[in-house]
């Protein structure tokens, strides 16, 4: 017996009734908060690599500009200098806008696939960036703890 015939012997009576209501002003509130929230993740995301690039640039600056710090230790400063660099380029390159070949716009599921990829996309180079920032961050303190024990 294949299933289309299990499912015309099925009569009426046996399918249980879903009981539903009304959403309440409560309900309301917090679903159109949630597609706020989905809508506002792209804004700030764009936001965050910002802020890390204002954050690259000053830590860059002070790296180069302080050369105390780094007086007996010319390859650690490049170092320093060089993850701070490429923290900047990953947070630039996140802020580029995602590129994807055919975004059909009378599809919601093609857009909304296309939000995710992008959402995505910028998110790993936000991450990628944070991580070059931490990275240089702890090669400072290394070489701080280094230099004064």
């Amino acid at each position: 017996m294949d299933k289309n015939q299990e499912l015309s012997e099925i009569e009426i009576d046996d399918i249980p009734l879903l009981e539903s209501r009304e959403p309440n002003e409560k309900d309301k509130f917090y679903l159109n908060w949630g597609l706020e929230l989905l809508k506002n993740q792209f804004n700030l995301a764009n936001e965050l690599l910002k802020q890390q690039i204002s954050i690259c640039i000053t830590l860059l600056g002070v790296s180069v500009v302080f050369d105390k710090l780094f007086d007996n230790n010319p390859k650690l400063k490049f170092l320093v200098v060089f993850i701070f660099f490429l923290s900047l380029i990953s947070a630039f390159i996140g802020l580029m806008p995602f590129d994807r070949k055919v975004v059909w716009l009378d599809s919601p599921d093609d857009i909304e696939k296309f939000q995710r990829d992008a959402l995505h996309y910028k998110k790993c180079w936000y991450y990628t960036s944070g991580v070059f920032i931490a990275l240089g961050i702890l090669c400072i303190i290394y070489h701080i703890f280094i230099t004064a024990f």
